[in-house]
């Protein structure tokens, strides 16, 4: 039997980070939570739903996780190094986005 749960990339391949200096990982006190792209030296694009927190079966999400939880890290593909590690300071989450399953306005900034 394969535990191996399965990718989530389809037919991807690896790559070295070189080839993608902008991606991020952002990480929480449990680990990778997301990916993320730097759009300057202090903004990161993400999905919202990242940050959003909303209970089974809702049709809104609940509130967005703290700042101070995340951390940006940048340059490694170790999900465990700490070096370049950034602190988050806010989230902006696009107003129109609710939450649910259409995923509409799924985009946030992180400063």
């Amino acid at each position: 039997i394969n535990a191996k749960p399965p990718s989530k990339i389809v037919q991807g391949h690896a790559v070295r980070i070189e080839e993608f200096p902008a991606t991020v990982s952002i990480r929480t006190a449990t680990g990778h939570l997301c990916g993320g792209t730097l759009i300057s030296n202090k903004h990161v694009l993400t999905a919202a739903h990242c940050v959003a927190v909303q209970e089974p079966n809702t049709p809104h999400y609940d509130y967005i996780r703290p700042a101070h939880d995340h951390e940006v890290h940048t340059g490694t593909s170790s999900s465990t190094s700490p070096e370049n590690a950034h602190q988050v300071k806010r989230i902006h989450v696009h107003p129109d986005y609710t939450g649910g399953a259409n995923f509409h306005n799924d985009i946030a900034i992180f400063t």
